[in-house]
């Protein structure tokens, strides 16, 4: 069984072939994901995921399940302003050391970002104030 960061997960047959797998519910009693075959392959073997191997990828909630995608668009705005500042700001692989630097390049990036909204306003744009497009 292999997988990928967006949740989708694969059988490999002996021939090397990948078969898709179908994601079956969440398993409380032993935190994993459990996942078989479509009904079209006639094969009612399920395979268990455990959540340990790697907790952030591998979601109580599985990314590649319908309920995933309706809970993914429920995301707050600060989420986004967070994505923001790791995308447009390179802030996730940044290297600074010590808190108080690295406050001080997340201030200056909320200053950017309003600064970016304000000339908006002041220019009679009242619409998309935190798309970088002017």
């Amino acid at each position: 069984m292999i997988g990928n960061q967006s949740g989708q997960v694969w059988y490999v047959a002996d021939n090397g072939k990948a078969i898709e797998l179908v994601y079956k519910g969440y398993d409380k009693s032993s935190d994993s994901l459990r996942y078989g075959f479509h009904p079209k392959y006639n094969n009612s073997k399920s395979y268990r995921l455990k959540r340990s191997v790697e907790p952030i990828i591998v979601t109580i909630v599985a990314r590649s399940s319908a309920k995933f995608k309706r809970l993914y668009k429920e995301r707050t705005s600060i989420e986004r302003l967070n994505g923001r500042l790791d995308r447009d700001f390179r802030l996730e692989n940044y290297t600074i050391r010590g808190l108080a630097k690295m406050k001080v390049v997340v201030t200056m990036s909320f200053l950017v970002m309003v600064g970016f909204a304000l000339y908006k306003l002041n220019h009679g744009q009242t619409l998309h104030l935190a798309s970088w497009v002017v």
